[in-house]
């Protein structure tokens, strides 16, 4: 691929591949705004979460609450509303393009591999290198788990990235790269960049950095899965599953290792 083929450096446009080299100007400074744009509704939606925390810690008189299991489940709340009304509002109360719609067919037995696939590869390469493993979660019992981690925090977070980042994004999806022949767009790769960038915030949990760095390539893979089949059936829906199978596997062979 030429240096010139495409607006964003390696990430060409499938539709301006070819095009002269006068068109490329325009089509660069009509990207970089918008990934901007979208990059600070992310960090509103974020700050939603964080509102959310501050309250719960002011009505109990514990700011110690942040890093509860209450505190969690606070966060993705203030997170999921947040998302969901600049969802509506750009969308002018039209969600559907923002994957809040059912989805059309799509495979299923590739996402269910892709998932459990990388999850499980993660947890093998963890269990070798260094890091002490994400230790917040071992407080929590099977049930909250399972609500909270597998299913909630999925809802949260995918609406979030997949949905409003990725949906604000959508009229960039002709560009992007290639990975073999696979294409990934640029909304792809954006919204599976700041999924990854989110998890940076297990700084302020007292995670040690090798288990972050960790954990934040793995959700980049799993953002790229989950962003993919989100594009490609037009709904959240496989996004949430990729990411419950992915964060379920991952607890299943930290179990099975240990």
């Amino acid at each position: 691929m030429s240096r010139d083929s495409g607006s964003l450096g390696p990430f060409a446009d499938r539709k301006v591949a070819d095009a002269p080299a006068t068109a490329v100007p325009r089509e660069r400074t009509a990207a970089f705004p918008r990934i901007l744009l979208a990059a600070f509704l992310g960090v509103a939606a974020l700050f939603g979460g964080m509102l959310c925390v501050s309250a719960l810690a002011a009505l109990r008189r514990d700011p110690s609450v942040s890093a509860s299991l209450l505190g969690v489940a606070a966060n993705h709340t203030g997170v999921l509303i947040a998302s969901l009304a600049l969802i509506m509002i750009l969308s002018r109360v039209q969600p559907a393009r923002y994957g809040l719609r059912a989805p059309t067919r799509f495979p299923i037995l590739p996402l269910l591999l892709l998932a459990c696939g990388i999850s499980a590869a993660a947890s093998l390469l963890a269990a070798v290198l260094p890091g002490k493993g994400l230790t917040i979660i071992e407080a929590y019992t099977l049930p909250q788990t399972v609500a909270f981690v597998w299913i909630y925090a999925s809802i949260a977070e995918e609406t979030l990235t997949r949905g409003l980042i990725q949906g604000f994004l959508a009229p960039l999806r002709d560009r992007g790269t290639r990975i073999g022949r696979q294409f990934l767009s640029l909304p792809v790769i954006v919204a599976a960049a700041f999924f990854a960038a989110m998890h940076l915030a297990l700084f302020t949990m007292g995670i040690d950095p090798f288990t972050i760095l960790q954990i934040v390539a793995f959700a980049f893979a799993i953002g790229l899965v989950a962003g993919h089949y989100r594009e490609r059936s037009g709904s959240l829906l496989p996004a949430i599953l990729v990411h419950a199978l992915a964060n379920a596997t991952g607890w299943a062979m930290d179990l099975l290792l240990k």
